[in-house]
């Protein structure tokens, strides 16, 4: 904040949402990194709706924003923004504002880091302004920021201000991203990709980039995508074997199809598959060697077993509504 506020009114509204909202639970989740957060449409929801009982409004606006193509620790290119942002503080009674500083940071592989670095702005300055705790003293929370990068230590060095750690595609529909994986194209190469009533083979390139579409995913099928792409990506040149060893009958990569395909319909595994790996996967290009751990999960104890089940059922369902969007 760069001036004390100067408005009696102001202030006791600010006391009073202090009053009303003490802590926010941490209802978001990093599973790659394994740490809960607190999602910014919490923050929004809850100290929103306290601000708009007592008649307070929080607008903000940029006074400068820059953005910096970098690499990440494992050399694929991404951007990052950082915003300085001017908060005006409005008391809808009285008239009186406040104004002051504040930063915002976001990092993103397609187009997305300047909306990430705003909701990390905002996010922010609510937590502070009206001092709500999570629990916790360490402010690594936010699936929004990277602060692995050494720019964005030197960010938070250089204001002051805490900065939340590590990603992930926050997203509205909690797909987290990790330096790691590869997700495959996202931004405006999504709407020029074909929808399945153009090709069922083009298709797949459409459900290899579920990650990056609007699409609702539940964490389950998330999870899954992460670590399947993870296992696929880790596999160099090796892959699932098309036919056995002795060349008769379906080796690893049949086995895999038929599971799948018992759970989500006949031939449908491609697709499945392909949205699982983040890449176009048929036969002649089949999935890491690595990937044959999805198979021990589907032939795993029960619990594990039917956990997998239901998220190769809940990414199909995910890479149907695919076939609605717009291509």
């Amino acid at each position: 904040m760069s001036e004390i506020i100067q408005s009696k009114a102001i202030a006791g509204k600010v006391a009073r949402v202090m009053t009303t909202v003490r802590k926010l639970r941490k209802d978001g989740s990093n599973e790659y990194d394994h740490y809960k957060y607190i999602s910014a449409d919490s923050a929004f929801e809850i100290v929103g709706g306290a601000m708009a009982e007592v008649g307070l409004v929080a607008l903000p606006s940029i006074v400068e924003l820059t953005t910096e193509a970098m690499s990440s620790a494992t050399g694929k290119s991404q951007f990052r923004t950082v915003v300085h942002g001017l908060i005006t503080l409005a008391d809808a009674d009285t008239g009186d504002t406040w104004s002051g500083d504040w930063y915002g940071e976001g990092v993103d592989r397609a187009d997305k880091s300047i909306n990430k670095a705003m909701t990390a702005m905002m996010k922010y300055y609510l937590l502070r302004l009206f001092q709500i705790g999570s629990g916790e003293d360490a402010d690594a929370d936010s699936p929004e920021i990277e602060e692995r990068q050494t720019q964005s230590a030197k960010f938070q060095a250089q204001h002051r201000q805490p900065s939340p750690r590590a990603v992930t595609p926050p997203q509205p529909t909690a797909k987290p991203v990790s330096d790691d994986v590869d997700f495959g194209m996202g931004g405006e190469e999504w709407d020029n990709l074909p929808n399945r009533a153009a090709s069922d083979d083009a298709f797949c390139d459409r459900a290899a980039a579920l990650m990056h579409s609007e699409t609702q995913i539940s964490d389950l099928a998330v999870k899954l995508i992460t670590k399947v792409t993870q296992l696929d990506q880790g596999s160099g040149d090796k892959t699932l074997s098309i036919v056995k060893k002795d060349g008769t009958g379906s080796g690893q990569y049949g086995l895999l199809t038929g599971k799948i395909d018992a759970l989500v319909g006949k031939n449908n595994h491609r697709f499945v598959l392909s949205a699982l790996c983040g890449r176009v996967i048929r036969q002649e290009n089949p999935p890491g060697w690595k990937t044959k751990d999805l198979i021990d999960w589907l032939n795993g104890e029960e619990k594990a077993k039917s956990a997998t089940e239901q998220a190769i059922r809940d990414v199909w369902s995910a890479v149907q509504q695919v076939e609605q969007a717009p291509a």
